[in-house]
């Protein structure tokens, strides 16, 4: 997957395999379960995006393919005008799925988002375009298909244009314990007092609570980025 070298460029090498060393320590996590306190769920300490202490920083000017994203967008979608993008002009049905969803709850506008985007046929990189990491608009990803960073890139702007925070969402980058500790992303969005995933692989939006199998690496939004140990 294209993010595992702009993971190493950006937290290094050392980061990502340390967390192999944490996944032995989350073996025994449970026998803990009585020193922690009565509030704190035993299963928690089992889930490693639960477990991981994270430290945030400012400056995302380091994530070069992140950054530029934002405003190649904004040109793209004011420039676009009637031009039908994508297998049965996706950008047309995505323009209407976000103003059908306009006054409904964050929860619908969630799921919804979630499920048309998972619908967008799954390409890696390195069949699109002969490269490894290549981070996606929306109507890049409509016309050429993506990977897992792209679909997450395309609900963090679905939800953010129905109004939803930066600050309530994050693109998440992960371990994914059950392919062998393949690198993997997805969108992080806090909804009432519940944070919820929205991943390529999963059709439902899934409480993070319930996710056992991802070990977080780093994860960012416009304002700032996050280091998880």
């Amino acid at each position: 997957m294209g993010l595992i070298r702009s993971v190493r460029q950006i937290l290094g090498y050392s980061v990502i395999s340390s967390r192999a060393v944490k996944l032995g320590v989350l073996m025994c996590a449970a026998t803990l379960a009585t020193l922690m306190l009565p509030t704190t769920p035993a299963w928690a300490l089992l889930n490693p995006l639960l477990l991981s202490r994270a430290e945030y920083y400012a400056d995302i000017s380091p994530f070069t393919k992140w950054t530029p994203l934002m405003p190649r967008y904004e040109q793209q979608r004011a420039n676009i005008g009637n031009r039908c993008i994508g297998k049965g002009c996706l950008n047309q049905q995505w323009e209407a799925l976000l103003k059908s969803l306009k006054n409904k709850s964050t929860e619908h506008k969630v799921e919804a988002v979630n499920r048309f985007f998972n619908a967008v046929p799954y390409v890696r990189d390195d069949a699109n375009f002969g490269i490894v990491d290549v981070w996606q608009t929306p109507y890049e990803m409509m016309s050429n298909g993506g990977d897992c960073e792209d679909y997450a890139i395309a609900k963090y702007i679905s939800l953010k244009r129905l109004g939803v925070t930066e600050s309530a969402m994050r693109i998440l980058v992960v371990k994914d314990i059950n392919l062998g500790g393949t690198i993997h992303a997805a969108l992080e969005v806090r909804v009432g007092g519940t944070i919820k995933i929205l991943d390529n692989q999963e059709q439902a939006v899934m409480p993070v609570a319930s996710i056992y199998h991802y070990e977080p690496i780093f994860a960012i939004n416009e304002t700032r980025w996050w280091s998880y140990k």
